[in-house]
């Protein structure tokens, strides 16, 4: 059964506040109280967002049903960047195909399988309005909030010998880039066991030595 957004995270009287909310603290406030957003650097850069977000409602008159749906919306596609590690098996076109199935999903009459929430119209500046505010930064949401990754490298030098190992941990740090710290632990250097000389035995001849005895 297709799942409908409507009221998932922003309900009917959490709308109502965020209206009558004038100060932008008392409403990000309420959007973090909403959205489940605890305080942190990167959580700090999302609540920024869906701020503006809701300023984007308010200016184009969005009744409370179609600014649930479009939060709901905002915050399944976040929610699917911010779990996923930054690389090529996720690039953004997965993240934007997601947005855009869950947008038209919510604009469209065809019960079971979406429902009619958006107008042409809304579905112009809603898509207008994530791709200039969302989608125009997502590496930079993608590095601050992604899962960080930790890299390990293996280098051999010569044929045989090993030198050593060296490993390195990839920390991806900042809000505007990324940057890197490299931390190496080198290994020492196997150390080559030196071959036991064997000591030459004399070899006796059974017999021999009571020969000699008898000849003396």
């Amino acid at each position: 059964m297709t799942e409908f957004l409507t009221w998932k995270y922003l309900s009917e009287d959490a709308v109502a506040k965020l209206a009558d909310a004038f100060e932008p603290s008392n409403c990000k406030a309420l959007l973090a109280e909403a959205l489940g957003l605890e305080p942190s650097p990167s959580n700090d850069l999302l609540l920024n967002f869906y701020f503006y977000a809701f300023a984007f409602c308010k200016d184009n008159g969005l009744p409370p049903n179609k600014v649930s749906t479009f939060f709901s919306i905002l915050k399944e596609v976040i929610t699917y960047d911010t779990t996923t590690p930054y690389s090529p098996h996720y690039p953004l076109s997965k993240s934007f195909a997601l947005f855009e199935s869950l947008l038209f999903r919510h604009s469209v009459s065809r019960p079971p399988h979406s429902t009619l929430v958006f107008n042409r119209s809304d579905v112009q500046k809603i898509l207008q309005f994530t791709t200039d505010q969302y989608y125009r930064l997502w590496r930079v949401f993608k590095v601050a909030c992604c899962p960080k990754r930790q890299i390990m490298k293996l280098k051999q030098v010569g044929s045989c010998d090993v030198e050593g190992t060296e490993y390195y941990s990839r920390v991806n740090r900042g809000l505007d880039k990324a940057e890197e710290e490299d931390i190496v632990v080198t290994f020492p250097e196997p150390v080559e066991e030196e071959e036991e000389e064997e000591e030459e035995e004399e070899e006796v001849v059974p017999g021999e030595e009571d020969g000699e005895e008898e000849a003396l």
